[in-house]
């Protein structure tokens, strides 16, 4: 697999987003978005912590955000074609999207972050898990609809309360009593409902 860079712009030193960048990935290749620092080469991303906003204008593509080292996923999930996700990307994250349907266009943009609140819920992180041969398409209201990949892991962080759906049924509504790192197997929560 060959790793292609891209170069973005930031709209004013003080900016709290970019414009869009759009980018196409020949099949097979994944993209770096965010940079690897100086010495790169590609410049680092306009500002970190940040959410990056991406949106599929062509085949499916994976998107993942690894370690500063680029050897460890820390999150990741399938985003089919004509998808949009928001996925945050922290100081020293690296940003990749992964074109596994095909060629692929996609455009991206950088927002700051909205700083929490105090008194905000409580969240975890954990990761689910599809262990089938299909795909399987979720539910996160008001945070994203992931397609599962076959024999994929995709890293979330959701806040306590949070419902997973699948095909309008809640899966499973975050709570305290999933230890963060936790994988969850997707297609046995499914299995369990039927």
């Amino acid at each position: 697999m060959m790793l292609l860079v891209a170069t973005m712009v930031v709209v004013g030193a003080d900016a709290q987003e970019m414009e869009p960048v759009r980018i196409e990935i020949p099949a097979g290749n994944a993209w770096l978005l965010t940079g690897g620092g100086p010495g790169q080469d590609d410049a680092p991303s306009p500002f970190l912590p940040a959410d990056a906003v991406i949106r599929n204008r062509g085949n499916a593509v994976y998107v993942r955000v690894m370690d500063a080292a680029g050897t460890t996923q820390l999150r990741g999930f399938g985003l089919d074609a004509r998808g949009e996700a928001t996925v945050r990307v922290g100081e020293g994250e690296r940003l990749l999207v992964d074109a596994i349907g095909g060629d692929t266009r996609i455009a991206v943009r950088y927002e700051r972050p909205v700083p929490e609140a105090p008194d905000a819920v409580p969240s975890v992180a954990f990761n689910l898990i599809n262990t089938g041969l299909k795909s399987i398409a979720l539910e996160i209201p008001g945070v994203m609809n992931p397609n599962l990949s076959p024999k994929s892991r995709s890293g979330v962080r959701l806040d306590y309360g949070q419902e997973i759906l699948f095909k309008g049924r809640v899966l499973l509504t975050v709570g305290p009593d999933l230890e963060p790192g936790t994988d969850l197997d997707v297609r046995a929560l499914i299995r369990a409902q039927d």
